[in-house]
């Protein structure tokens, strides 16, 4: 508009184009007049005509365009009197509206012609222009469309990486970051195997389910930080427009918490069965129990050879202990968290137990290693050494034909360790979610029971404490009891004084 007005010395010009949804409608896109009050033009059919047939339309001079009266007359009233059409293709994308030259006189043959010759170009520039302008519109749309899924996305509560068809990461969202360890710029164009490792690619891709799209549950996988996770694992094809697919987005729903819940809450279940149990035995083996105790006590009055009340003192020391045990048993049944907690030596403790199981010990010949430290702790120390003493024959079972066991105790800031290593069989990897299990066993008939480990678990949860386990097929198995040196107020040993109880 600038260089054609300058060329051709004009007092006026202003440029109009065709509505996109109207084509009768022509709006002012430009005006070198300020504040020109004509915004858009609804032009007739005839006006409609003269734009698509005429190459130039001079209204003041009617013999050359065949104007009727009323043709443009707004424009005219505005002192346009020359009009260029601007088509492109049979198609009208506006025109020029221009007055006449600074000095008042009508433009000239030669300025008409120049007009008719730029027209096409012009229209195509301004076809170029709405284009190009069409695209940033549908760019920043696409953006929008971008930034809207991107953050539904990251406000999901899952994990979710999308690849496409090689297999390269092309999404990875912040609870995967989270989820896996490793940030987006990591992931990203890498292929998924290279992103998780070749071992949880596998868990997600069987070979012989690769193509197909499905729910895999509770897939254990590895993070990048080496920790061992469960996972839910979704697997959707991602589609075009065309509902081709052209990648696959995968959704990690992180369930480590929730079958950790789940198996607490099935061995509570199974421990209260327990308790039901053990109420029952512990009164069957009260009544021959006091039978031997008494038969010991009239036999230390009748015998007064020094070596025979030895082990009668023996018998009886034990026969208090399985009394402790039955009554423990019985406790356990009621309210297992109702009870005395004193300081114990755990080095005095295990010494004690070692001095028992030490004739077994050399009959199996396994060779026994000691690392202990004296750790003193409040607990119950009947049914920690109920602890031990079952962690120790399961770990001597282990060993029939000898072997090697070492027991340590340590102190770790406020943390009470022990450690029972055995060189025996090991435990298989599908026997070890479930070794805390009531009545679950590998022994032979006869051989066990399956409460050992199950009774063991529970002391130590009351003693607010855990037990964990490392073991390899062939190689052996080691069980770590962890225990607080300082327990929680309502384990503290009680200042006031029982009264009278009648049971």
């Amino acid at each position: 508009m600038e260089t054609i007005s300058k060329a051709l010395s004009l007092k006026q010009i202003d440029l109009f184009l065709a509505r996109e949804n109207n084509p009768t409608e022509f709006y002012l896109l430009r005006s070198s007049e300020p504040g020109l009050e004509i915004m858009s033009l609804l032009l007739s059919l005839p006006e409609i005509d003269l734009l698509q047939k005429a190459e130039f339309i001079s209204l003041v001079q009617p013999g050359e365009t065949q104007n009727r009266p009323g043709i443009f007359g707004s424009l005219l009233e505005k002192g346009r009197v020359h009009i260029l059409p601007l088509r492109l293709e049979n198609k009208v994308m506006g025109f020029l509206a221009m007055s006449n030259k600074l000095d008042e006189s009508y433009l000239s043959g030669e300025d008409r012609e120049l007009l008719r010759t730029i027209s096409t170009s012009v229209a195509l520039a301004l076809e170029n222009a709405y284009l190009y302008n069409q695209e940033i519109i549908r760019s920043q749309e696409l953006q929008r469309l971008k930034d809207y899924s991107d953050n539904i996305i990251e406000s999901l509560t899952v994990g979710v990486a999308v690849i496409d068809q090689s297999g390269r990461v092309i999404g990875w969202n912040r609870v995967l970051e989270r989820q896996f360890g490793l940030a987006r710029d990591q992931a990203l164009n890498r292929h998924l195997s290279e992103v998780i490792g070749k071992y949880n690619f596998q868990a997600i891709f069987p070979p012989e389910t690769q193509t197909e799209y499905q729910l895999l549950s509770e897939i254990g996988l590895t993070t990048a930080r080496g920790e061992k996770k469960i996972f839910d694992v979704a697997r959707t094809p991602l589609f075009d427009n065309q509902m081709k697919a052209y990648g696959t987005i995968i959704v990690f729903e992180d369930i480590t918490e929730k079958i950790h819940l789940q198996q607490q809450l099935l061995t509570s279940e199974k421990l209260a069965s327990i308790g039901l149990l053990s109420a029952g035995v512990a009164h069957e083996i009260n009544t021959p129990l006091t039978g031997i105790s008494s038969y010991v006590q009239m036999l230390q009055k009748k015998l007064s050879d020094a070596h025979y009340l030895q082990i009668l003192q023996k018998i009886e020391a034990q026969t208090e202990r399985v009394n402790r045990i039955i009554k423990n048993l019985l406790n356990f049944a009621r309210n297992p968290a109702d009870e005395y907690y004193h300081r114990v030596d755990l080095k005095e403790s295990l010494e004690e137990i070692i001095s028992l199981i030490d004739y077994r010990l050399k009959s199996l010949n396994i060779q026994l290693e000691l690392a202990l430290q004296p750790v003193v702790i409040y607990a119950q120390r009947e049914r920690l050494q109920q602890v031990f003493i079952n962690i120790i024959l399961n770990a001597m079972d282990a060993m029939p034909q000898g072997g090697k066991l070492l027991i340590e105790c340590q102190q770790k800031d406020n943390l009470a360790m022990v450690k029972i290593t055995d060189t025996g069989t090991g435990i298989r990897p599908e026997h070890l979610p479930r070794i805390f299990d009531p009545f679950f066993t590998t022994k032979g008939l006869g051989k066990g029971t399956g409460l050992g480990l199950s009774i063991s678990f529970a002391i130590v949860k009351e003693h607010e404490g855990q037990i964990l386990v490392d073991s390899a097929v062939g190689r052996g198995t080691t069980f770590t009891i962890i225990l607080p040196t300082s327990l929680s107020e309502k384990n503290r040993p009680k200042t006031q004084t029982r009264g009278n109880q009648h049971e």
